[in-house]
């Protein structure tokens, strides 16, 4: 009778060994703090935010930045700016962009809409006279 015999599989997972291996990690800061990159791809152009990078200082995040969003790509100048720098408003809060007052002749509809009203407001005055 033939022995199998053990072969090493890298695609085999030990989940058992790396979870207790990783159980208590590492308190060290190896990645450094979070930075935003955006990016400008013509003179003129706004701002685009393309994602984020990990580093320790500004420079190195500019750095980094380069190398991941800007070797492939037009672009004429990047920021990077601390992630903690950003401030939003909270999701709960979203009515505070409801609006207060009816200001629909600012938009594109409401132009079709002013149209209408001041229509009838002309016939509501030669009805008068």
């Amino acid at each position: 009778m033939r022995e199998a015999r053990w072969t090493f599989n890298p695609y085999h997972q030990r989940l058992d060994e790396a979870m207790t291996r990783h159980a208590d990690p590492s308190t060290a800061d190896t990645e450094g703090s979070v930075w935003e990159v955006f990016q400008m791809q013509r003179r003129g152009d706004a701002f685009e935010h393309v994602g984020a990078v990990h580093a320790g200082d500004a420079e190195m995040a500019l750095l980094m930045a380069k190398e991941q969003y800007a070797r492939r790509g037009r672009c004429v100048q990047l920021w990077v700016v601390p992630s903690t720098a950003i401030v939003a408003t909270p999701i709960a809060d979203a009515d505070i962009f409801e609006h207060a007052t009816d200001k629909s002749y600012r938009e594109a509809f409401g132009y079709k809409l002013a149209a209408r009203k001041r229509k009838l407001a002309e016939e509501a005055s030669q009805e008068e006279s």
